[in-house]
């Protein structure tokens, strides 16, 4: 998982240790929310759904141009992080709410999200809710990082959070800081 690593232990690719953590963190919303919540790894079929609510107006971010090295919308692009939230079950649907861009910044001790975006028309239940499962499943996996392999990732951080949601943010346990490597940020301790 280190980029130094070459150990011939790993027979899984970091997508499927990636999934596995983020399945882990659904698992536990599913059990809060009303319907089920499944938190994975963006692929192409859900990256094709993403790109599909941004055509539609209910995205604010269009991923698929933020992700484009050009951009530098990651800190750390060796290890990006981009997570796709489905929402839903047989009663009112499955549709897909939104997204996370990110990384695991192994300089700055940190897990760090660039963008989040929920769709606008989701379901009141993800009102509130969003957040706190994107933080569930990419905690849930840096733990493991940090448990299996060594790193020492001990910050979540929020870059360039919009200023109309810092007031949730501070209510969910973050706290601002003005100067995070050149830009405001939202920082939660992870241990």
């Amino acid at each position: 998982m280190k980029p130094e690593d070459n150990s011939e232990e790993a027979t899984y690719s970091l997508e499927d240790f990636q999934n596995q953590a983020f399945y882990e963190a659904s698992l536990k919303f599913s059990e809060i929310l009303p319907s089920n919540i499944c938190i994975g790894v963006c692929d192409e079929l859900a990256m094709n759904d993403v790109q599909s609510l941004k055509d539609k107006g209910l995205l604010a971010w269009d991923v698929g141009f933020k992700m484009k090295p050009f951009m530098g919308s990651v800190s750390y692009p060796e290890h990006r992080l981009l997570t796709v939230i489905y929402y839903g079950d047989g009663v009112i649907g499955r549709y897909c709410a939104g997204y996370a861009l990110g990384c695991v910044n192994v300089d700055r001790k940190a897990v760090e999200v660039n963008f989040i975006d929920k769709r606008s028309d989701a379901s009141e239940d993800l009102r509130y809710m969003f957040l706190p499962a994107i933080y569930e499943a990419w905690s849930t996996y840096t733990y493991a990082l940090n448990d299996l392999f060594g790193f020492d990732i001990n910050s979540f951080v929020l870059v360039g959070p919009v200023p109309g949601v810092r007031k949730y943010y501070i209510e969910s346990g973050f706290t601002l800081v003005e100067d995070y490597h050149g830009s405001e940020a939202m920082v939660k301790t992870l241990y």
